[in-house]
């Protein structure tokens, strides 16, 4: 979700214990906007040369929100690259019908009707992203500002479907408790997940690297040692 920078603080919480490789996104933070349309798909297979081109063979693979959806997608289709995955705020649904509803919700959230980018007012950034101070709420806009659109022409259509049934790697599950996805994701994910840990963070929002770092970095030290 939004970029790299939204790892910061959760990094620095697990204090040099791991080597971490935090990853912008196609059309988020600095990279160039897309050429064309990327799946899911297409981000996991890039996420999985960029693992390899640092030299990692194996690695935890942790991601928030769209994040979590391109980890499940790399788990999936390069196991032999994930030793574990930890899902925070993931977003799972068990039928397309579901899934189309909750993106269409979405796009009400951040985009108007014209297809502008709507700046994310006090309430959606309470809900999703915890109290607002100051300067979470400017990197929480100017991430967004960097990255609507390419989610808007790159990604929005083509969010992909859920493979979390084709799971075979160790799973933690982290939602924040004010997480609005949590109820309708944790039972899917509790479903097709074979081997899976859980963990719910109080009070915490959806985006829990921005919310409760140190609480995420907690949960992902305890399951990871």
């Amino acid at each position: 979700t939004f970029s790299r920078r939204t790892w910061h603080d959760t990094c620095g919480a697990l204090g040099g214990r791991y080597r971490g490789l935090a990853v912008d996104l196609p059309g988020h933070g600095e990279p160039p906007r897309a050429a064309r349309f990327r799946t899911v798909t297409d981000i996991a297979d890039q996420v999985a040369d960029l693992i390899r081109d640092a030299g990692i063979e194996r690695a935890i693979v942790v991601g928030n929100s769209l994040g979590a959806t391109v980890g499940i997608a790399l788990a999936y289709l390069h196991v032999d690259l994930v030793s574990g995955l930890a899902l925070v705020g993931a977003a799972v649904w068990d039928g397309e019908p579901d899934r189309r509803a909750w993106l269409h919700a979405r796009a009400e959230a951040f985009f108007a009707a014209n297809g502008a980018v709507r700046e994310p007012g006090p309430e959606i950034v309470e809900q999703l992203f915890g109290a607002p101070d100051e300067q979470r709420y400017q990197l929480i806009l100017e991430d967004h500002r960097a990255s609507a659109e390419a989610l808007q022409t790159c990604l929005w259509a083509l969010y992909g479907y859920d493979v979390a049934h084709g799971l075979r790697v160790p799973v933690l599950s982290v939602f924040g408790s004010r997480d609005p996805y949590r109820e309708p994701s944790s039972a899917v994910i509790r479903t097709y997940t074979g081997r899976l840990d859980e963990v719910v963070v109080p009070d915490g929002s959806h985006v829990l690297p921005v919310d409760k770092p140190a609480e995420l970095a907690a949960a992902v030290h305890g399951w990871a040692s």
